[in-house]
């Protein structure tokens, strides 16, 4: 779904060498997730860049068991800190010789180790396309725990994107990472999230004044030709050439303090556009269906 490498050498005003280099702590990254993700990240960082006025700690980085934006926020955005990360399996870091919490927290399933209202930043990158259950649920967790007008930051494939129709034009399927992983089941993409739905998520779930980036830059000439057919074929797209580039960065500020504790109406916790109208789907499971074990990658 990415460009190439060349892409976006320099983003917001920020050099992606540069970038890399603080991501490895002046090393070369070793091979793996975070080597072979220095191109979004970077993009997503420097979006957290050009909104710095907006991010303040403490920082809370959802299932970074890497603790992947410690260095850049340390030396780009020290506003954000402190700076703590969850992740299924919960084991403390040590970044330059600096401790970093990690809470355990199973996004679907558990509530964060954390007091209300006490988070000044949440950063759900990468994350929101992996869950399988109930991601209101996960929604709801975060608005209890952020400051009243905290900010929560979502980055994740754009299920509307341009590319996917270029694909499904040529016979691929235009689905990202959807390979099978019997043993990772929330390493794979469970359901991959278009703009309109993720407004609607979160605004259901108490936050507003949101901002969004698909880096639509991206489109190269194929994607902006199939664009234009929707003139061609009549169709009344509210949503701007803009929202169909390949990546969404969503940027929200909390104004409600909705949360798993109060009696929300159905039409906040269980909104359609991500959940069926049938009240019998409106509920948890009983066993949660993935159990974390041994053999868990």
């Amino acid at each position: 779904m990415t460009k190439p490498h060349s892409t976006d050498k320099v983003y917001n005003g920020l050099d992606r060498d540069e970038f890399e280099s603080v991501l490895g702590g002046g090393e070369p990254l070793p091979e793996g997730y975070v080597k072979d993700s220095v191109v979004r990240l970077h993009r997503i960082f420097a979006m957290m860049l050009a909104n710095r006025q907006k991010l303040k700690g403490p920082t809370l980085d959802v299932a970074s068991g890497h603790g992947i934006f410690y260095r850049p926020i340390k030396k780009y955005l020290p506003e954000m800190l402190p700076y703590e990360v969850t992740e299924i399996k919960g084991n403390n870091l040590n970044i330059d010789g600096q401790p970093i919490a990690c809470h355990p927290f199973h996004c679907d399933k558990d509530r964060l180790p954390i007091p209300d209202k006490s988070i000044g930043t949440i950063l759900f990158c990468d994350v929101l396309e992996h869950l399988i259950i109930d991601p209101m649920w996960t929604l709801l967790e975060f608005n209890r725990v952020l400051k009243d007008d905290g900010h929560i930051i979502i980055s994740t494939p754009n299920a509307a994107a341009a590319s996917r129709i270029v694909n499904i034009l040529m016979g691929i399927n235009p689905g990202s990472e959807i390979e099978y992983k019997p043993t990772s089941l929330y390493q794979r993409h469970n359901r991959e999230w278009t703009p309109n739905e993720i407004q609607f998520a979160l605004t259901a779930s108490g936050f507003s004044d949101l901002e969004f980036t698909t880096h639509a830059h991206l489109l190269d000439e194929k994607e902006l030709e199939i664009l234009k057919l929707r003139e061609i074929l009549h169709l009344q797209a509210e949503q701007k050439d803009s929202m169909y580039g390949p990546e969404i960065f969503c940027l929200g500020q909390k104004k409600h303090h909705f949360t798993l504790d109060h009696d929300l109406p159905a039409i906040v916790r269980w909104p359609v556009a991500i959940y069926p109208k049938a009240e019998v789907y409106h509920r948890r499971p009983k066993v949660f269906p993935i159990l974390i074990g041994d053999d868990y990658t």
